[in-house]
This record gives C-alpha cells, sequence and structure tokens, in this order.
C-alpha cells in the first residue's frame, strides 16, 4: 500500500477501550471489517498490552 493511500484514509480518534469497541462495533463499515487492521504506536500497543480486568487479569 502506498503512502498518498495510506493518508488518504480517514483517521479516527479513539479514547479508551470503549472507544475501540464502538470504531470496531458502530464507526467501521460491516463490508471491510473482516480484513481491516488497526494502526497504534509503541504507546498504544503498550496501553492496549498492559490492560487487566476488574480481577486485576491481563
Amino acid at each position: 500500500m502506498s503512502l498518498e493511500v495510506i493518508e488518504s484514509l480517514k483517521k479516527v480518534e479513539i479514547e479508551g477501550l470503549d472507544g475501540i469497541k464502538k470504531a470496531l462495533n458502530v464507526t467501521l463499515d460491516p463490508l471491510v471489517s473482516p480484513g481491516a487492521i488497526m494502526m497504534t504506536n509503541q504507546d498504544g500497543y503498550n496501553w492496549l498490552d498492559t490492560l487487566k480486568d476488574g480481577e486485576g487479569f491481563p
């Protein structure tokens, strides 16, 4: 995929885990969701990787 195509994509600002769920469940067109990917930086990846449930489990 060329850089021009990536830069032309609509960027969605997401806050928190609920924002990610809303983006996947509501914002993203269901026709493209099976092949969709999410891009994040290292801080976003670390945040996702260290999420814990109410019991403290990953």
